[in-house]
């Protein structure tokens, strides 16, 4: 084999990996969308999400492999890929195909109007 033929090699190789990964990603993301906010684990187990330009939402665990939220505290820092759509409920829905813990909390990091009306509903004591 020439040099030539290597050198191409060299250089094909890595783009065209990189091409696969980028449509791969596209196709991936296509109707989802990556978010952060804090946790909030209800009484009965369920996990909320609560960002800054909405109010609490009910994560649906839909990850590969399950178990997404098992590690999560109420005030975590969380970053999530969930599905564009939200049901329209209160507290809405959203299924959530990633979840990763960026930092922690405590429930002093929830804003008191939103632990109150979680309280009133009766998914906080």
């Amino acid at each position: 084999m020439n040099r030539n033929a290597k050198k191409m090699r060299t250089v094909i190789i890595p783009c065209v990996v990189v091409l696969v990964l980028t449509v791969s990603a596209i196709v991936f993301m296509n109707g989802k969308s990556v978010s952060t906010g804090r946790c909030i684990v209800s009484d009965n187990g369920s996990v909320l999400w609560l960002s800054d330009s909405a109010g609490p939402t009910v994560l649906n665990d839909r990850s590969i492999f399950g178990g997404a939220f098992d590690k999560l505290k109420t005030g975590d820092k969380i970053w999530i890929i969930h599905a564009d759509a939200v049901a329209e409920s209160y507290p809405g829905q959203v299924s959530v195909y990633a979840c990763l813990r960026i930092g922690g909390g405590s429930i002093d990091d929830i804003p008191q109007d939103a632990v109150d009306k979680l309280r009133e509903m009766g998914w906080l004591s």
